[in-house]
């Protein structure tokens, strides 16, 4: 796996967890903090029924948070465009998980 730049692109934490495990505690953690899981699309499975390429394993998860949604989108109706929020779980090449979630003030 190539390092990514920094994480330049929202916030992410290294788990000490494996995908499987993380991927179950995931929801539990998201509903702890009044977000659900409204959408996931595992990217793994998509690339390879789409373009026929193997991929790690890779998934999206689209939380939200009806209160904070109703209370950004009363003051811009544009910040649709960032709803749901997305969180991606993905395998490591040393089988850990990496979490990462989109930074709403970049």
């Amino acid at each position: 796996m190539t390092a990514p730049r920094e994480f330049a692109h929202g916030h992410w934490k290294q788990l000490a967890l494996t995908f499987d495990a993380a991927l179950a505690r995931l929801p539990d953690a998201l509903k702890a903090e009044g977000f659900g899981v409204i959408t996931e699309i595992d990217m793994q499975a998509t690339l390879k029924a789409k373009i026929g390429v193997d991929f790690r394993r890779y998934r999206i998860f689209g939380a939200c948070n009806p209160k904070l949604a109703h209370g950004a989108l009363l003051q811009d109706l544009h910040v649709g465009v960032l709803l749901p929020c997305n969180v991606v779980l993905y395998e490591t090449d040393a089988g850990t998980a990496m979490v990462g979630a989109i930074d709403p003030v970049q």
